[in-house]
């Protein structure tokens, strides 16, 4: 799910609260309806394909959109193609998906694999390679430049290595020498969300200047040029606040905090430690050709971002050991926090005034960064790196109609 999106950045256009919403609908939409065509049998009858996913927005969204298949394809098709959803948790989906594979069992055809899950089965045999069915539909059913490079690159390609991203950008899918495993189904960003009624309320921008010395950020151009991690360690201690104590000119009944970040299930705790040791200049791995850990996730970058994460849980709620993307938006709905990290696909409710306290004072914001002022690395300049978060839609290799569908469409 995790990958490196973006170096060291210039101008960015702001997050508005209407692409918050629909980052994730936009995309699921712009691919489906080429992936069931993927999938259509060849045979002339009724046929219930099964798509299996997490349990979260995009799959729910995925099933939504499918119901209106099944009338589209009886009447283009003459028999109706029925998409069933398999979802499943997050925290046991790979578990659900090696032990199909590993019978080869066709409980499934279609799957949202994780980014990290498709070396694993494109080397097992588990899912069918794509470059026949991209090279045949290019521009047709699919346009593969429409995403960003990147995108393609850690999504749907294995060695990625062999991919070239800017031979991408001059359009060459690489085709002969690339090997693609799947296409987008879903593709996010991380995000930050604040709240400026916090932020920019005159008596706690007194307070914190004449505590930390510098001043708080009151606009989308001061994050997004200056702030670092470190001082939003500092903003989080600075807004934990005990009931009985005064936040904003009021008096709180009850304990407020500085800030949610993602710590539990899965890969979610990797997220802010990747993004302070990549700003940094680290890496967890050397890639090929040595592919070494030793020496990079236990350097002394790694080791300073991994204490800077931990240093943040004093200032989270009671239970964020375990916040994953509905606890932290849950957690900023409700007034409990002044910043929350999260997938920019998901903060949509923190605005639906009807779901959140917080709906007319929250703002969205990119992630901070660091100056890269001490290490190997150190150059003086401020770098934000955040995650690419999402997975590709693959086909599985023991799909019961497997050889009608593939040799009536792709060959």
């Amino acid at each position: 799910m995790t990958r490196k999106m973006s170096s060291l950045l210039t101008n960015r256009s702001a997050i508005t609260k209407a692409q918050a919403a629909v980052v994730v609908i936009i995309v699921v939409i712009a691919i489906i309806a080429g992936a069931y065509y993927l999938t259509l049998p060849a045979k002339k009858g009724p046929v219930t394909l099964v798509f299996t996913s997490p349990e979260w927005l995009p799959g729910s969204l995925t099933g939504d959109i499918a119901k209106g298949f099944t009338a589209w394809s009886e009447k283009n098709l003459g028999y109706p193609v029925t998409v069933k959803m398999d979802l499943n948790p997050w925290g046991t989906y790979h578990d659900r998906l090696a032990t199909v594979f590993s019978a080869k069992g066709s409980d499934f055809d279609i799957l949202i694999s994780d980014s990290q899950f498709v070396g694993e089965f494109a080397e097992a045999g588990h899912i069918i390679k794509f470059n026949d069915w991209i090279k045949a539909h290019q521009g047709k059913d699919i346009d593969m430049f429409d995403f960003p490079p990147n995108l393609v690159k850690y999504f749907c390609t294995y060695p990625v290595w062999d991919f070239d991203e800017e031979k991408f950008k001059t359009g060459d899918l690489q085709l002969d020498k690339v090997s693609y495993w799947g296409v987008p189904h879903e593709a996010d960003v991380m995000g930050l969300v604040w709240r400026a009624d916090l932020f920019t309320h005159p008596d706690e921008r007194a307070a914190f200047k004449a505590k930390y010395g510098y001043d708080l950020p009151q606009s989308y151009e001061d994050w997004d040029t200056k702030v670092t991690w470190i001082q939003f360690r500092d903003f989080a201690e600075f807004f934990t606040r005990k009931a009985g104590e005064k936040l904003a000119g009021n008096v709180l009944t009850e304990d407020v905090y500085g800030c949610t970040t993602w710590n539990a299930k899965y890969d979610s705790s990797a997220y802010q430690f990747h993004a302070y040791l990549w700003d940094l200049g680290g890496e967890i791995w050397s890639g090929p050709p040595q592919f070494k850990a030793s020496g990079y996730i236990n350097s002394e970058l790694a080791v300073e971002a991994a204490k800077w994460y931990a240093s943040l849980m004093p200032f989270e709620p009671p239970g964020a050991e375990s916040y994953w993307f509905d606890e932290a938006v849950t957690a900023m709905c409700q007034g409990k926090v002044a910043m929350s990290i999260n997938a920019v696909g998901f903060i949509g409710p923190v605005w639906d005034k009807t779901k959140s306290k917080v709906a007319d004072v929250a703002q969205c914001t990119v992630w901070p960064g660091l100056v890269r002022d001490h290490g190997p690395y150190a150059d003086g300049k401020f770098y934000q790196y955040t995650q690419l978060v999402g997975q590709p839609m693959c086909v599985s290799a023991y799909s019961k109609s497997l050889s009608e569908k593939w040799d009536c469409r792709c060959i």
